[in-house]
């Protein structure tokens, strides 16, 4: 199911005490005869958002009378200024009502909103608003199971995003385009891209401080570990979803949180949690009249009591029950889906009724209800062309960033290869021209003229190399934001492991270190890892061993951290030998597991350090890297039973190699154990603090040589 970001936000019933404030500045205006008619808008709009935090459905009188409002104001001759803030409050006004009448099924009437609501934040250049509501189109595009339309929304939506300037609203337009564009990458079966974006979501909405946008994004990276059958993770982060909905007693967001875990429960084979589940998800549904989650929800009772009656050893008075309950259901689904015209909820209602009337024995009815069933899909551009023609859309995309990026490089290639053959030419130029000079003094005048030119080629030679360090340095700024995507967000590394700290240091922009978390079945997995090299360099290395872990545990379903190793070894290796050229590179890295009380280890280059009452247990990692070796052995695995009080630390070389002190030495491993040691008794919180407090006292002016990463845990 696709779920899109949708523009009005809702916190908790309880009005905090900034909201209660705001509620009574909006009602004194309202109350006031001589408020001017742009606070009188904005005040209505406001307004209706707050309150809709208790009320849902108190939204569309106070939006209905800020459009009110603001459309007769502008009917007045205002000054510029005026007109600007009326259209901006209109364009709210109408986005608002936009989704109101989506959650209702009124498809047409909302597009219509929405669209009025666009033409006003581009007369006035809103960025931000210009791509909220580019987003909330897409999703009426989405809901109506159009997905290639859908996406053109959502890409436009997420270019816009990234020009908006203050900081917090792009990082939310953007986590909020990335959701959504994840969204249709599951639509289309590109799980991986899909894992990508929502987690880029999580990122982006985690640096806005928008922790509704994190909720939906959890939801979808959810729903994405349920289609790879990894359901346990699945309900993982679904209750993360549902635990950030519930803090905010939102129940649009609650719905879909229950929805989601219904259907995990349902493949469990477990239909009362799935019964109880889809059951909250209707009562809230309707709560709030939303006539497409109804549908929908019935549309699920109906599938479960579907299941039940044809599960083993259910009596044949249980079976004709649950296949009553599922009928009625089904055809309430049916009913609501044909009066707000939802083809898709039709089509799936009709299918299911079909099966549902035949095991009632009720021939004619399914006869005649397949029809229908038929007849809807005929005039639905099917799931199949709608999913190959979205793939088709991905793929144009993908090709078309490639080709820009290869023509970049070219671009820059050819740029520098023209500057060195310039600057060849205009060195044999200026010399030839002094030796010219010398002999031929009556071509002076003609030498300085000719000077005078060279001196402007040089300036533009400089300009140009100028731009091009720009340019570089932009996109390895790109790079850096791309590689922050890949690795875990704070929120997650702090769900996961939440007594845990990561001290991570580039020595450049990009980084040939990384650090790593996954969950597979209740087993966490972490890890730090140092790849050859740092830079640019070290951060594309990084990219292949990163994606070799993910495969491991996604692809291979391995917890193992020894196996984990050696199939990462195997992909990793297999990457560099497609080059012509013999290719070394790959990583050193600590690895864990951590499942109840028992810690696994292994290591390529980089041991575990274990510190219990104050004493240090060592585990030494295999001294082979993950990468191309001479008879490579399989990884160990250490397996520890931690207790309460330990402390375990992994890490790169970074640190220990660190240049610093009076004499400007290495920093080495014997100073680090003993720092460590000494580390371990203090408290979680203030461990990263006095780590990097440590690192960069030793360093001081000297220049740090290399990429630090270092994780801590206390059991």
């Amino acid at each position: 199911m696709i779920l899109a970001f949708l523009g009005v936000s809702a916190v908790g019933q309880e009005f905090s005490e900034r909201d209660q404030a705001k509620l009574e500045r909006y009602n004194e205006i309202i109350a006031d005869p001589n408020s001017h008619d742009t606070a009188l808008a904005r005040a209505y709009v406001n307004l209706g958002e707050i309150m809709a935090q208790a009320d849902y459905a108190s939204i569309r009188p106070l939006t209905e009378k800020a459009i009110e409002v603001a459309e007769a104001a502008l009917l007045k001759d205002q000054p510029e200024e005026v007109v600007k803030s009326l259209t901006q409050s209109l364009g709210l006004a109408t986005n608002n009502m936009g989704f109101l009448l989506n959650t209702e099924g009124q498809i047409e009437p909302a597009l219509e909103y929405l669209e009025q609501s666009l033409r006003m934040r581009r007369t006035i250049g809103d960025a931000y608003g210009i791509a909220e509501c580019l987003g909330n189109i897409g999703s009426v595009w989405s809901s109506r199971g159009d997905y290639s339309k859908a996406l053109e929304y959502f890409n436009e939506s997420y270019e816009l995003a990234k020009t908006v300037t203050v900081d917090t609203r792009r990082a939310k337009s953007m986590g909020n385009a990335e959701g959504n564009i994840a969204m249709m990458y599951q639509m289309a079966g590109e799980n991986q891209q899909a894992f990508e974006m929502a987690r880029r979501g999580v990122v982006s909405n985690t640096k806005a401080g928008f922790e509704f946008g994190v909720g939906i994004n959890y939801g979808t990276i959810g729903s994405l570990h349920e289609d790879e059958g990894q359901l346990d993770s699945a309900l993982f982060y679904l209750n993360k979803q549902k635990g950030i909905f519930k803090k905010f007693e939102n129940e649009m967001g609650l719905g879909m949180a229950v929805y989601a875990i219904g259907r995990v429960h349902f493949k469990l084979g477990e239909y009362e949690t799935a019964i109880e589940n889809y059951t909250y998800n209707l009562n809230i549904a309707e709560g709030i009249s939303n006539q497409v989650g109804i549908s929908q929800a019935k549309r699920n009772l109906g599938e479960v009591f579907t299941a039940m009656a044809r599960s083993k050893g259910t009596s044949s008075g249980d079976r004709s029950k649950y296949l009553t309950l599922a009928e009625e259901n089904l055809e309430s689904s049916l009913e609501i889906a044909d009066e707000i015209g939802h083809l898709n909820r039709m089509k799936l209602a009709a299918q299911d009724l079909t099966e549902v009337y035949k095991a009632q024995g009720r021939t004619v009815d399914a006869f005649e209800m397949y029809q229908k069933f038929i007849q809807i899909k005929d005039s639905l551009d099917n799931d199949e062309k709608q999913t190959a023609f979205a793939q088709e859309q991905f793929k144009f995309e993908y090709e078309k960033q490639k080709a820009i990026d290869e023509a970049n490089h070219e671009k820059e290639l050819a740029i520098a290869a023209e500057q060195e053959e310039k600057q060849r030419i205009l060195t044999y130029s200026v010399a030839g021209g002094l030796g010219l000079s010398a002999v031929f003094l009556f071509f002076v005048f003609n030498r300085l003229r000719i000077t005078r030119k060279q001196n402007l080629l040089l300036a533009q030679q400089n300009e140009i190399i100028e731009q091009s360090h720009k340019e570089i340095t932009d996109s390895i700024h790109y790079a850096k934001r791309i590689q922050a995507a890949v690795l875990p967000p704070n929120s997650v590394f702090k769900a996961l492991l939440p007594n845990a700290f990561v001290l991570y240091k580039p020595k450049d922009i990009v980084a040939g270190d990384f650090y790593w978390l996954e969950e597979k079945n209740g087993t966490v997995l972490f890890a730090a890892a140092d790849c050859t090299g740092h830079g640019v360099p070290g951060a594309m290395v990084s990219v292949i061993c990163n994606n070799g872990l993910n495969r491991s545990v996604r692809e291979m379903g391995l917890t193992d951290p020894g196996k984990i190793l050696d199939n990462t070894r195997n992909i990793v290796v297999s990457e560099f030998e497609k080059s012509e050229e013999e290719v070394k590179d790959g990583m050193d890295i600590a690895l864990c597991s951590l499942d109840g009380n028992t810690l696994k280890y292994a290591g390529a280059n980089n041991p575990l350090w274990l510190y219990r009452n104050g004493e240090l247990h060592e585990y030494k990692a295999n001294k082979q890297p993950i990468g191309k070796f001479d008879e490579p052995l399989p990884y160990t695995t250490h397996s520890i039973e931690v207790q309460s009080g330990d402390s375990v630390y992994i890490f790169s070389d970074g640190f220990v190699d660190q240049f610093g002190g009076e004499n400007g030495k290495k920093y080495k491993s014997v100073k680090f154990k003993a720092f460590l040691k000494e580390l371990s008794n203090s408290p979680l919180v203030d461990q990263k603090t006095l780590l990097d407090r440590e690192f960069e006292t030793w360093k001081s002016d000297q220049e740090q040589i290399d990429d630090v990463c270092v994780i801590g845990l206390k059991i």
